[in-house]
């Protein structure tokens, strides 16, 4: 019988009260993004439009995106680094919050006012290099606190965007136009080479470091944090650049790897060491006329360990008809058809190896595959995404044919 369960609250049926999901497994700054993927719509009157702007960011007096990404932080980062961030939020953010106000409050006031538009320059050049002081510290703390570099280019972007696109109703000659401009060249430059840089550097340094148990891990970590925190701003800025406005949405294709739970089997390296371009289906989706292939069917297969039902393997299907199978295959094995739904996330429990698999659709639905023992536990989720593609392995001899590793694909869903 397909083990299928209607769920309005699946929190309820786990029961652990280990949520394992790490800091960085968390997109703080969801919302902005949707905003600028979706298309800000037009706002008629500058000064509304930055009080927009003020309420993305600033949300409301007590706690800012950046301090929050701070408190999630503080465990993982050291305590001199996280005095000397707040110690910036204290001073230029706070500063640059009361200045846009004020910028709002002018355009309010007095719109098309050579004041207002003075005002406006004023945090033109304030802005100017912000982001910079997210990127002083030693390598390892600026990447750890890469999301609120990149949060605060976001801001950066949409304040610049906005003056040219309404560069009429604020007053700015063509000079003042230029000088944003470049200001918005520069930054993309700067989001382009920086997070790159990261991105590869820590990668490198993964691979020097880790030893054969943990080295799949500990580079899938890095595509994660570097996707989610870095990739996924840096196509949102390429767009805007390219584009010249932050009203025209766009379909995103930056692509999200999970971290690896479970054990670091030959397949498991192999997959995580791969070079971008030969990874493939089933954990990276093909892209088929500018979308990505949508899974459309999971099979999942038990095996018996003791008599006990574990995770296998598993069957995907894509729309367009490409299965493959990973992991075991077994007598005993039941189907879900999505139907247009997606996986919103997946549960798994195991020590070295997978017992259950628990995929949770977006509409609630559940389907499971094997039996929970372990109280190891780790969620695959990111907010706003879907799962895309799944990569499973069960090449561990030990385990005679029990999944040994886990690893998923996100994708930011779409409006």
């Amino acid at each position: 019988m397909m083990s299928l369960i209607k769920s309005e609250n699946t929190n309820q049926m786990i029961p652990y009260n280990t949520y394992n999901r790490s800091v960085f497994e968390f997109d703080w700054n969801g919302v902005v993004k949707d905003t600028i993927i979706n298309g800000v719509g037009f706002i008629p009157e500058i000064g509304p439009y930055l009080s927009f702007i003020i309420s993305l960011f600033w949300r409301d007096t007590q706690v800012n995106i950046w301090s929050s990404i701070v408190e999630r932080l503080k465990e993982y980062v050291e305590e001199r680094i996280v005095t000397a961030i707040r110690g910036i939020l204290l001073g230029e953010m706070a500063q640059l919050q009361g200045k846009i106000a004020s910028v709002e409050a002018a355009f309010t006031d007095h719109p098309g006012s050579v004041e207002a538009r003075d005002l406006y320059m004023s945090v033109n050049v304030i802005l100017d290099s912000v982001h910079l002081q997210f990127t002083t510290f030693e390598r390892k703390h600026n990447y750890q606190i890469l999301p609120l570099y990149s949060t605060t280019i976001l801001l950066q972007l949409m304040y610049w965007t906005m003056g040219i696109e309404r560069r009429k109703e604020i007053g700015l000659n063509d000079n003042q136009v230029n000088e944003i401009q470049h200001n918005i060249d520069t930054l993309t430059k700067h989001a382009e080479e920086y997070i790159s840089d990261l991105y590869s550097v820590e990668l490198e340094t993964q691979f020097n470091i880790s030893t054969p148990r943990n080295i799949a891990t500990n580079v899938m970590n890095v595509h994660y944090h570097c996707g989610i925190h870095g990739m996924e701003y840096l196509e949102i800025v390429r767009n805007v650049h390219k584009n010249g406005t932050i009203g025209k949405s766009f379909y995103p294709k930056t692509l999200c790897y999970s971290t690896l739970f479970g054990y670091n089997t030959s397949q498991a390296r192999i997959m995580a060491l791969k070079d971008e371009s030969e990874r493939v289906q089933p954990i990276k989706p093909n892209m088929i006329n500018g979308r990505y292939n949508q899974i459309k069917s999971i099979t999942g297969y038990d095996v018996r360990i003791g008599n006990t039902p574990r995770v296998g393997g598993i069957e995907i299907t894509f729309e367009n008809g490409d299965t493959y199978h990973q992991g075991s295959r077994s007598g005993e094995s039941k189907t879900i058809e999505l139907n247009g739904r997606v996986i919103k996330s997946i549960e798994t429990w195991g020590t070295d190896a997978l017992d259950e698999l628990m995929f949770t659709l977006d509409d609630g639905t559940l389907f499971k595959v094997g039996q929970r023992y372990s109280q190891n536990y780790h969620k695959f989720y990111a907010d706003a995404h879907y799962i895309a593609g799944i990569f499973l392995s069960s090449d561990r001899r030990e385990l005679v044919g029990q999944a040994a590793n886990i690893c998923i694909m996100f994708h930011r869903i779409t409006s």
